[in-house]
C-alpha cells in the first residue's frame, strides 16, 4: 500500500515491486513477504491485493493501472 501511495499520480501496475529487483522496499516495516530483506510477492499476489483495494474503495482501477484515491 505505501508504494502504492508513493506513485500516486503515476498509478502502479501489477509490476510495481520490480524495480526493487528482489529486495525489500520497506525493511523498516513488518511484512509478511519480506524473507531476510527479499520481497517473496510476486506480481499475482500485487494484483490481488490491489483488487481487494479497489473492493474496499481505497484504490481506483484505470486499465492496468492502480491509483491510491484516499
Amino acid at each position: 500500500m505505501l508504494e502504492l501511495a508513493r506513485n500516486r499520480k503515476r498509478g502502479a501496475a501489477k509490476n510495481l515491486l520490480a524495480k526493487f529487483e528482489g529486495e525489500c522496499c520497506n525493511n523498516q516495516l513488518d511484512c509478511r513477504y519480506n524473507e531476510n530483506g527479499n520481497c517473496t510477492c510476486s506480481e499475482t499476489t500485487v494484483e490481488k491485493i490491489c483488487e481487494e483495494f479497489v473492493e474496499h474503495g481505497f484504490v481506483k482501477k484505470k486499465g492496468a493501472k492502480y491509483y491510491y484515491i484516499l
